[in-house]
């Protein structure tokens, strides 16, 4: 359960918290998700002025949340348990020939790359090159559905005889393929796509092709370094975010696949789980490192559930810090 989550308890009866549970897991999921409209649906009764009072808190720690005031301390070291969600992202037994892999790339980078439509997380440094697309056009990057029998090779898949050969080593219906670059010094933003995981029946692989150590992944806020030539699944249901800060492109080939029983067996065979361990604050971007600038713009945000939200992180902040308070 999110702090938010954990907060509003100390506000809310029995029934509006399973409400709003149910309400901020959707949310947590669909970054798009109206609130507003399902608001005015779910209490439209005597709960509406104390739930207005909670909306409008929670939407200031989302906006200070977005804007990064509260960091991930990627060096983070502390004696208590950190969570560790194998369901956010898993390595795959599969590796592949690198130089292979960026010879049939060299061929391609000269190609009409197209930007990623998702404009609002990027400024242009997002594109990407189809390799399976809806009727095999070249002009089209979009995963726009799952069906795998709207998607056949591009031309460009046609010229790389080894990424037709990476492609066929699946053993599953295959959705779309595309190479996917970030240029040098540019970031893909915070946000969430939908129905992206191992449960939902459709994954997506990364296959690095082209990476470097500065470049810094984070899903759901745990950073994780995808290297060349291996294969990662990534849950792109939870909020996710890559920053290129290298002097070189970042280029992945993408692939999303539908879940059979021979994915299901790599995925099982090779140590996936859903494994959920409870952070010290309850929530993965907050540590010892950072809590104290979140407890600060709790108070200032005040009312009822923010200042409970401080007085809860600052307890269990001074339990290591006795001398401090």
């Amino acid at each position: 359960m999110g702090a938010f989550a954990q907060a509003i308890k100390l506000d809310l009866t029995d029934q509006e918290m399973a409400v709003m549970k149910k309400r901020s897991r959707r949310h947590s999921k669909h970054l798009y998700h109206n609130f507003e409209q399902e608001k005015k649906v779910l209490f439209a009764s005597c709960y509406q002025t104390r739930l207005d009072a909670l909306t409008r808190q929670y939407q200031q720690l989302e906006l200070i949340r977005n804007q990064q005031h509260w960091s991930v301390n990627l060096n983070q070291s502390t004696r208590h348990k950190e969570l560790v969600m194998t369901d956010a992202y898993h390595k795959l037994p599969l590796s592949f020939d690198i130089p292979r892999l960026q010879q049939d790339l060299a061929k391609l980078r000269n190609s009409d790359w197209l930007g990623h439509i998702n404009q609002a997380v990027h400024n242009g440094g997002w594109t990407a090159l189809p390799l399976r697309a809806v009727n095999g056009q070249i002009g089209n990057a979009t995963v726009v559905e799952t069906d795998p029998e709207c998607y056949q090779s591009t031309s460009y898949l046609e010229q790389c005889e080894y990424f037709q050969q990476v492609l066929s080593g699946f053993q599953c219906p295959l959705v779309s393929a595309r190479l996917m670059a970030l240029k040098a010094g540019e970031e893909i933003r915070r946000h969430t796509d939908m129905d992206l995981c191992f449960e939902d029946g459709c994954v997506r692989l990364h296959i690095p092709i082209q990476t470097h150590n500065d470049v810094t992944f984070l899903i759901n806020d745990q950073p994780v370094h995808f290297a060349e030539g291996e294969c990662w699944y990534m849950n792109a249901n939870y909020p996710h975010q890559v920053s290129n800060n290298s002097n070189i492109d970042r280029i992945h080939l993408v692939v999303d696949c539908i879940v059979n029983d021979w994915l299901s067996q790599l995925f099982i065979g090779s140590g996936y789980q859903k494994t959920i361990v409870e952070y010290k604050y309850g929530d993965p971007g907050i540590s010892d490192q950072n809590v104290l600038q979140v407890i600060e713009q709790l108070q200032e945000i005040g009312g009822e559930t923010a200042l409970a939200m401080a007085e809860r992180y600052k307890a269990i902040w001074s339990e290591d810090n006795p001398a401090e308070v």
